[in-house]
């Protein structure tokens, strides 16, 4: 899941503003323009940028090219949603490791396992 979440690059934004850029005939900025958009879509991960590119393919009702900013309003929801189950996961797994170095609590409910 880290390699997932950890995933990009800007060849794959490029792959994916050109697959939104062909399929609606349009032109992608060049120089500045295309930087801008590695730049702000670089803190999304791939799977990120691809459920959302085929998200405007099939959904976008302008035969343009999306801003940056309508990118991210897509992609940051997912991003969070993702990030923070990731982070809950392994939050799960220190508190397990933890626990394996330290002893487990007593649990009162449980009391046959609490002797041994």
């Amino acid at each position: 899941m880290k390699k997932l979440l950890t995933d990009k690059s800007d060849g794959h934004i490029a792959l994916c503003l050109q697959t939104v850029a062909e399929t609606f005939q349009v032109k992608i900025p060049t120089d500045l323009g295309l930087h801008m958009y590695f730049e702000v879509l670089n803190k999304y991960p791939n799977f990120i940028m691809s459920d959302v590119m085929r998200d405007v393919v099939a959904n976008y009702k302008y035969a343009r090219l999306p801003i940056p900013s309508e990118f991210v309003q897509k992609c940051e929801p997912i991003h969070k949603q993702h990030s923070s189950w990731y982070i809950s996961k392994l939050q799960i797994v220190c508190t397990y490791e933890n626990h394996l170095v330290n002893g487990f609590p007593v649990n009162k409910y449980l009391k046959e396992y609490n002797n041994g």
